[in-house]
C-alpha cells in the first residue's frame, strides 16, 4: 500500500513540474521562431523531469541553419536551449551550402547565398575544398579579387574561375604553388592588362599558357599575344626579363 501511494505521489509530482519557460540563447538571424516552437512544443509535454534532452537537441539540430545545440535544465521549470547558426561560406551545385566549418547543409536560397562562391568536386571533399577556397581568397585579397567557382575534378585537378570570369587551371600537382605563380603573373601584368586575360593554364612545371579574350591584346616584355595565341610551356616572368 505504501509503495502504491508513493508511486501515485511521484506521478503527481511530475505533472506538477511542467516546463513553463524555454529560454533560447544565441544570436539567431535565420532560424525561424515559428519552426523552433513547432519543433519543441510536442517534446515539452513530458514535463520538466521527463523531457528527453537528446530528443530536444535532435529536433532543434534538424532545423535549417542550426549548427551547434546545447540543451540544459534550469530548476525548477525552465529549459535552456543554446543555438549557434551555420555561417555559409560556399554553395554547391545541388543547392546545398557549405558552412565555414566545412559542414554541408540545406536551406532556402537567399540573395546572400546566391552570391557565395560555388564549389564543385567529389563528394566527401568539402573540407579540403573549403580550406583551398579560403587560402586562395586570402591570397587574392591584395588584388581586390575573389573566386566565383572552385572546381576539383575526379582526378583531383584544381581549376578556379574568378568573379570577373578569368579561369586559372592549376592541375593536380601542388595547386597552391601553381596559384602563387598566377599571382606573380597578375602582379606583373597589372589590373588593367589582366582584364584582357581569359584563361591562365599553369599545368606546366616551369611556365604557363595565357589565352586572351576575343579582340584583346596583351603586351608583355615587348611581346604581343593576340586573342588566339598563348605562351605554352614558357615562363612569362622569365620572358619579361629577356
Amino acid at each position: 500500500m505504501l509503495a502504491a501511494v508513493a508511486l501515485v505521489l511521484g506521478v503527481a509530482a511530475v505533472k506538477l513540474l511542467p516546463v513553463r519557460y524555454v529560454r533560447i540563447e544565441g544570436e539567431l538571424r535565420k532560424v525561424e521562431p515559428a519552426a523552433l516552437q513547432a519543433a519543441l512544443e510536442p517534446l515539452l509535454e513530458a514535463g520538466y523531469l521527463r523531457v528527453d534532452i537528446n530528443a530536444v537537441d535532435a529536433a532543434v539540430r534538424n532545423l535549417p541553419w542550426v549548427g551547434d545545440v546545447t540543451v540544459t535544465r534550469l530548476w525548477p521549470e525552465t529549459l535552456v536551449v543554446r543555438i549557434s547558426e551555420m555561417t555559409p561560406y560556399a554553395r554547391c551545385e545541388d543547392g546545398s551550402l557549405i558552412s565555414e566549418k566545412g559542414v554541408r547543409f540545406r536551406a532556402a536560397e537567399t540573395e546572400e547565398t546566391a552570391r557565395l562562391p560555388l564549389i564543385h568536386g567529389p563528394e566527401g571533399h568539402e573540407k579540403p575544398m573549403l580550406a583551398m577556397l579560403k587560402t586562395m581568397n586570402a591570397k587574392l585579397a591584395p588584388l581586390g579579387r575573389r573566386i566565383a567557382v572552385l572546381h576539383l575534378s575526379n582526378r583531383h585537378a584544381w581549376t578556379v574561375k574568378l568573379e570577373d570570369g578569368l579561369v586559372v587551371a592549376m592541375g593536380r600537382q601542388d595547386a597552391l604553388a601553381a596559384f602563387d605563380r598566377f599571382l606573380t603573373l597578375a602582379t606583373l601584368l597589372g589590373a588593367e592588362r589582366l582584364q584582357a586575360v581569359q584563361r591562365v593554364d599553369l599545368r606546366y612545371p616551369n611556365g604557363c599558357a595565357v589565352s586572351m579574350k576575343p579582340k584583346a591584346e596583351l603586351k608583355l616584355g615587348g611581346l604581343d599575344a593576340g586573342a588566339n595565341e598563348s605562351w605554352q610551356g614558357v615562363d612569362p616572368m622569365k620572358k619579361s626579363k629577356a
